[in-house]
């Protein structure tokens, strides 16, 4: 738990007062060894965003996520209703324990997807689908 708080504390101080919106979450996305962001200790979130190398922004309430499955630790699965996210990568048990306890800000998929081993994280690609973010009219 010491290791948590203590990642917590390191990542917000990426982010300078400045970055940040009026309710405190960071919208800047980060640089390149950057893969993920989480609030602080007094922040309420209630949604975190997913951001593809194709530029594609997908915001998830965290009301709407029942399962998490982390197999290994290269492959987490978000499973909800009508709706699957598969993030692939390398040493996903932090991102995982984040959105466990509802504190992950945003998650972000290499530019690249190449892991060049300098940062903890590495998110090879995120995967959305399902009904949920099908844009067929039925």
């Amino acid at each position: 738990m010491d290791e948590l708080k203590n990642e917590r504390n390191r990542l917000r101080e990426t982010f300078p007062k400045s970055l940040r919106d009026d309710r405190g979450v960071s919208e800047t996305f980060g640089g390149p060894q950057q893969y993920y962001a989480i609030g602080s200790e007094d922040e309420v979130i209630k949604r975190f965003k997913l951001i593809l190398r194709s530029g594609n922004k997908y915001s998830v309430p965290y009301s709407l996520l029942p399962i998490l499955e982390l197999s290994g630790s290269s492959e987490l699965s978000i499973m909800a209703y009508g709706l699957l996210i598969t993030i692939e990568g390398r040493n996903l048990e932090p991102v995982e324990e984040y959105l466990s306890n509802e504190i992950l800000v945003w998650l972000k998929e290499s530019s690249s997807g190449k892991d060049d081993g300098k940062s903890q994280v590495f998110i090879s690609n995120i995967m959305i689908e399902g009904k949920a973010v099908s844009k067929q009219v039925e």
